[in-house]
């Protein structure tokens, strides 16, 4: 993704989720490939053709449900719950949905200085502190 190559990470992600052994691995591993998929499901809603948005918006019941779900990781997986709480606002911010969207940024900042150590993800909470 960091190189812009969408549609390589998309057959990357599948190929990873869909493998036979892939239910076994470690469940944060499992949550790593989940952050990921997030993050390209809000990458695919920019590269979609207008048909395709269109069948995008009648599975608006999922994201909705995604938009609306509070991120529960364990506490070892922190970082995790700020990951998925930036794809929400992102996709929020794309909705036009403003106050929900600062709403959550703000629980974001409460979270980051609660939760996460300032030793280990200085660079994560300084970017959010933005």
């Amino acid at each position: 993704m960091h190189i812009k190559s969408y549609h390589q990470a998309d057959q990357i992600h599948h190929e990873v989720v869909n493998y036979s052994g892939f239910k076994k691995v470690d469940n944060e591993v499992q949550k790593k490939w989940y952050i990921f998929e997030l993050y390209l499901n809000f990458v695919r809603s920019f590269l979609l053709e207008e048909e395709d948005k269109e069948q995008l918006n009648k599975n608006n019941l999922k994201l909705n449900k995604f938009l609306n779900e509070g991120a529960l990781y364990p506490k070892a997986q922190r970082i995790f719950m700020v990951h998925h709480m930036i794809v929400q606002i992102l996709f929020l911010l794309e909705e036009k949905r403003f106050s929900q969207a600062r709403s959550l940024i703000l629980q974001l900042k409460g979270h980051i200085n609660r939760q996460l150590r300032k030793e280990e993800y200085f660079r994560t909470i300084q970017f959010i502190r933005l």
